[in-house]
């Protein structure tokens, strides 16, 4: 026995593709320049790279069982996987954003001062900036690069002097950078 659709459940079918459509591409869009920003939080907090990763994919798995029935496409087809990337890239993104913003922006007044040797030199690619120099050196057991301004000549620097202040989530935070030959 088939049962056949009125024009009043097309209505709300449509309606509900209509409000799905006005809040995912804008919370996508706040998710992926959330992460751009998060991640240039990141540069400045010395952090493993797994524990930023964890965080956005971790938020991402969490929240596809409260997404899925909303984001479901209707028909039998099974989008789960573009279902997960979006949930990493928006809800992973605001989450890992808020984390590294609270470590960040609230540091301890407790400040240390280290001379780190530099093992590698370099500048980053890219074909809209001057291609910033950047020093990798290696603190507290983390590969980092720290990356300085245009026009900054990193060639004679063999070490590099950071400031480092501890931040509220546990992170320590590089406040201040100086290149030295000695």
């Amino acid at each position: 026995m088939k049962v056949k659709k009125d024009s009043t459940d097309r209505q709300v079918t449509t309606t509900k593709l209509k409000v799905v459509g006005i809040l995912v591409l804008p919370l996508f869009y706040l998710g992926a320049y959330l992460t751009i920003s998060a991640t240039n939080i990141y540069r400045e907090t010395i952090i493993h790279w797994t524990i930023p990763l964890l965080i956005w994919l971790t938020s991402g798995f969490c929240i596809l069982p409260f997404t899925y029935s909303f984001l479901k496409e209707s028909g039998e087809k099974s989008y789960t996987l573009w279902q997960l990337l979006y949930n990493c890239i928006t809800f992973g993104g605001i989450i890992y954003y808020l984390v590294m913003t609270l470590n960040f922006s609230f540091p301890y007044s407790s400040i240390s001062r280290q001379k780190i040797k530099i093992i590698e030199k370099g500048h980053l690619s890219s074909f809209r900036s001057c291609g910033n120099p950047y020093a990798r050196v290696i603190i507290n057991d983390n590969n980092k690069e720290l990356i300085f301004d245009c026009g900054t000549n990193i060639d004679k620097s063999t070490n590099v002097e950071l400031t480092i202040k501890n931040g509220l989530l546990g992170f320590d935070i590089i406040s201040n950078k100086i290149l030295t030959d000695e």
